[in-house]
C-alpha cells in the first residue's frame, strides 16, 4: 500500500499514485492524481511530501509539477515530483576556491551544495580514497551545472550517487544482495509474472573502449612534470573478447584525467554498454516478494523466461511502485546483467610521487 504525507498530514484521497526508485538516478520521483477535496486545488508546488510504501519511507521531497482538468462534472488534478536532490539537477554554480585538506568526495559534494545554499546532508556508505591533489585538481567555472560536476569527481572514484528516504545525497557503491526471489513466465510453469519485455541489442556493444585526455596545467604544476608529451598523451583502454573486432568506442575527455583513471573511465564505459544492451521489464503483483519485504533496487533476482530466453540472475535497477482506484496493485521492476554496476578490478592504484599520478 502506497501512503503518502503531504505537509505533515496523511492524504489518502488519490485516484492513483506511483514512486519510482532507482540506482541509475540521483533523483528518485512520485506522482498523484487527485480529485477536488473541500478546496480546489488542495495542493500548491513547493508543498512537503513523503512516500511510504507497506509503512517504509521511500522518498521525501515535494510537489513541483500540477497539471489539471476540468469538465462538467469532472475534474482532476495530477501532482508530481521529486527528492530534495532535484535542486543537484537543477542548478548551477559559481566558481569557488580550491578545498583545503584531504580533498575527499564527500568534501566536493558538501561544497557544490554549499555553494548552490542547499540543505542537502551527505552520507558516505563507500569512503573511497581522497583525491591526489596532483591528478583530481577541484575546479569549476561559473555556470557548470551542479550535478555534472559531482558525477565528474564521483566517476574517478568508481562511485554512485543516489539519494536516500530523507531525500539526501548518498555515496555508494554497487554490491548487490541477492532477494532470494525468482520472477518465471515459462511454458506449463507456476507464473508470477504478469508482463514482461525485454530488449537486446548487441549494437550497443564494442570490442574496445578507448579513452583519451590530457592532465591539468595546474595538476602539472603541482607535480613537477615536464615530460610534455606524458602530460598530453594520456589513454585507457579496455578490450572485451567476447565482441567481435571492429567496434571500437573512443572518448575524448572534457576534463582532465591520468591514464590511471582514463583506464577505471573506460572500465566503467564498457559496463555503462552492457547495462544498456540487455534490459528485462516485468510487471509483479503487490509491492513485496512473496518470500516477504519490498521489491528493493541493488538486488539480485532469478528470471526464468521461455519467450525472452533469459535463465540467469539480473540486478533490479528501478522499481515502479504503482497503486490505483479499481486496479491491481503493481510493482514494475527494470532489471540489468547483475554486474554492470560493479567494477571488479582494481578502482585506482597506490600513487606514490605527484608525478607518478599520471603513469598507468
Amino acid at each position: 500500500m502506497i501512503n503518502l504525507i503531504v505537509n505533515g498530514k496523511p492524504f489518502t484521497a488519490f485516484v492513483d499514485a506511483s514512486c519510482v526508485v532507482s540506482i541509475a538516478s540521483i533523483c528518485n520521483d512520485f506522482s498523484f492524481t487527485a480529485t477536488a477535496v473541500s478546496l480546489f486545488p488542495p495542493f500548491k508546488v513547493k508543498d512537503a511530501v513523503e512516500v511510504w510504501v507497506d509503512g517504509v519511507k521511500q522518498l521525501t521531497g515535494a510537489i513541483d509539477e500540477i497539471s489539471g482538468a476540468d469538465a462538467e462534472g469532472s475534474h482532476t488534478i495530477r501532482y508530481s515530483g521529486r527528492d530534495r536532490t532535484g535542486d543537484l539537477v537543477d542548478s548551477q554554480l559559481v566558481s569557488f576556491d580550491d578545498i583545503g585538506g584531504d580533498i575527499t568526495l564527500k568534501k566536493v559534494l558538501e561544497a557544490v551544495i554549499k555553494n548552490i545554499g542547499s540543505n542537502l546532508g551527505v552520507e558516505d556508505l563507500l569512503k573511497p580514497e581522497p583525491f591526489n591533489p596532483a591528478e583530481d585538481v577541484i575546479e569549476d567555472e561559473d555556470g557548470t551545472n551542479a550535478l555534472d560536476m559531482i558525477i565528474e569527481y564521483a566517476r574517478k572514484r568508481q562511485a554512485i550517487i543516489s539519494s536516500n528516504a530523507e531525500g539526501d545525497v548518498c555515496i555508494e557503491t554497487i554490491e548487490p544482495t541477492d532477494s532470494n526471489a525468482t520472477l518465471q513466465r515459462v511454458l506449463n510453469g507456476e507464473n508470477n509474472m504478469i508482463s514482461q519485455s525485454w530488449e537486446i541489442r548487441d549494437s550497443a556493444l564494442f570490442h574496445r573502449y578507448i579513452h583519451k585526455g590530457q592532465v591539468s596545467p595546474r595538476s602539472v604544476n603541482i607535480a613537477g612534470v615536464d615530460d610534455l608529451k606524458t602530460v598530453e598523451n594520456q589513454t585507457g583502454i579496455i578490450v572485451d573478447d567476447s565482441v567481435r573486432p571492429g567496434r571500437q568506442f573512443v572518448v575524448t575527455e572534457e576534463n582532465s584525467y591520468s591514464s590511471a583513471q582514463l583506464l577505471n573511465r573506460a572500465r566503467w564505459s564498457q559496463q555503462i554498454a552492457r547495462s544498456k544492451a540487455t534490459t528485462f521489464n516485468c510487471s509483479v503483483k503487490g509491492h513485496s516478494k512473496y518470500n516477504g519485504g519490498l521489491w528493493k533496487a541493488n538486488t539480485l533476482v532469478l528470471i526464468n523466461s521461455d519467450v525472452a530466453d533469459i535463465h540467469r540472475k539480473m540486478l533490479i535497477e528501478t522499481v515502479e511502485f504503482v497503486e490505483g482506484e479499481g486496479q491491481p496493485t503493481l510493482t514494475n521492476l527494470t532489471l540489468v546483467e547483475k554486474d554492470v554496476y560493479t567494477i571488479k578490478e582494481p578502482t585506482s592504484k597506490p600513487i606514490g610521487s605527484q608525478g607518478d599520478a599520471f603513469r598507468p
